[in-house]
């Protein structure tokens, strides 16, 4: 079931293609978005937050929280590092009991976290907002209101990776989940947790929550032309 979805506003749909033009075009891009948080919190008109759970941006006038995900083609997303309760005294089991555990506990995390923005800040809504990219520089846009029954433990079974440095979340054969915990015997994890799922969830070309566009080659802009541009408008501004 793909979750709910909304309309992306044409002047969210010209933000966004002017944002990324921008960046994609000026001769500081290397064929990478590296500030894509950045370039989203600009076009959805809203407030980076310094502090950050599940929420990365927030509009205060629409009282909609996103978090952002930007990422090349078929990349899986990755949430902030985080631990569970269980870790360190099951994180080198064996026993596939202990690995529903902890999955279970990745979930709940994720799933509190999901009400925080609505508590914390008010909004009404938390969404997803992503950008997908090719390095040909083909790009879309997407959001979607965000489905808490998508991290209900019961959907999912765990196991170890084959390589045994990750735990992955299997719905069906479908992986959505593998988390690199640390403390796992013979890696050296960050704890980060990769959600394969996020793939599965893209809309359809022709979706009404989903944005497709083109840029072409990255870099185009002359740095000598950039420069020149830029301290025009700097002594527009300073004099």
């Amino acid at each position: 079931m793909q979750p709910m979805s909304q309309t992306i506003r044409w002047e969210t749909i010209r933000r966004i293609e002017l944002a990324f033009k921008v960046y994609w075009l000026s001769p500081f891009c290397s064929g990478t978005i590296q500030l894509g948080e950045t370039l989203l919190s600009w076009a959805l008109e809203a407030e980076m937050l310094a502090s950050k759970s599940y929420a990365d941006v927030y509009n205060p006038t629409t009282k909609i929280a996103y978090q952002i995900k930007t990422g090349l083609l078929k990349s899986p997303v990755t949430f902030a590092r985080l631990t569970t309760p269980s870790q360190f005294s099951l994180v080198n089991s064996r026993d596939s009991f202990d690995c529903e555990i902890l999955g279970g506990e990745l979930l709940d995390w994720v799933r509190n976290r999901i009400e925080e923005p609505k508590m914390i800040l008010g909004a009404k809504e938390v969404r997803v907002a992503r950008i997908i990219y090719t390095k040909s520089g083909d790009f879309t846009y997407y959001e979607r209101l965000v489905d808490p029954t998508l991290y209900d433990p019961s959907a999912y079974t765990w196991g170890w990776s084959s390589k045994g440095n990750a735990l992955e979340g299997y719905k069906g054969d479908e992986k959505w989940f593998s988390w690199y915990p640390q403390g796992r015997r013979g890696t050296k994890n960050q704890n980060q947790l990769h959600y394969h799922g996020e793939n599965k969830l893209t809309p359809p070309k022709g979706s009404s929550n989903r944005h497709d566009f083109s840029l072409g080659r990255h870099a185009q802009i002359d740095f000598d032309d950039m420069v020149n541009a830029l301290l025009q408008l700097i002594e527009k501004n300073t004099n």
